[in-house]
């Protein structure tokens, strides 16, 4: 199997997980809810999907670790965990389990994305560019979400010709659809650092409306 196709490997089972536990909510929320976050026999690692799924990040974290206790080499309980370490803006965290899962599986590209993300919050830019750039090497569909993010660590660097570059192939990508406001800050403010312009306005959250969803989740989830 080649680098990539192994790379995806744990996305594509941690996207089935989310789809399964998905389809169980849909036929039965309350027993599904009941089940996974409250019954005494289902087990932690049962727990934190339930969690995850209804965006309880926390709570999700707090049983992924009760479970990775016992069963510390579940390299994809530590990718999921690492994950949602990111979306909690923990990214110490997060990079200390997102590199766990590359040293075991050095070909997991998907997790340099999310660990590229998680050095973009701490302020760490150049680890960043490094994590986005494999990859953007490594895989075959281009994405925007990690051009925007790569773009603005260069931004933070001053590669200001590097970071519009970025932004504008994101754009290339979105054309046509909505929800192209952040891209087209990102390149006018790429456009004008280049010649003494201030970027400091520009929010570096790669995902900005991810707080929100969070905080909804948690509170959703208060009994759970």
């Amino acid at each position: 199997m080649s680098g990539p196709e192994q790379g995806s490997n744990y996305k594509l089972v941690y996207v089935a997980v989310m789809l399964t536990a998905a389809l169980l909510w849909w036929l039965n929320p309350f027993a599904f809810l009941s089940n996974a976050c409250k019954s005494p026999f289902a087990s932690p690692r049962e727990r934190a999907v339930a969690l995850d799924l209804t965006g309880d990040k926390a709570g999700a974290v707090a049983s992924y670790s009760t479970y990775l206790r016992d069963n510390p080499a579940d390299i994809q309980a530590v990718f999921s965990r690492g994950i949602d370490y990111v979306q909690l803006r923990q990214p110490d965290a997060a990079i200390a389990d997102l590199t766990n899962v590359l040293q075991q599986e050095p070909q997991e590209y998907g997790a340099r994305a999310w660990r590229g993300d998680a050095y973009l919050l701490q302020g760490n830019y150049d680890s960043a560019i490094d994590d986005y750039t494999q990859w953007i090497e490594h895989t075959s569909e281009p994405s925007t979400a990690i051009l925007y993010s790569r773009g603005l660590a260069y931004l933070k660097v001053g590669r200001f010709d590097a970071a519009k570059a970025d932004f504008l192939q994101a754009l290339a990508l979105r054309r046509g659809l909505s929800e192209n406001e952040y891209l087209e800050r990102a390149r006018d403010c790429a456009t004008l650092s280049s010649h003494d312009g201030d970027c400091g306005s520009l929010p570096l959250d790669p995902y900005p409306t991810l707080t929100h969803l969070i905080d909804l989740g948690a509170r959703q989830l208060s009994g759970c």
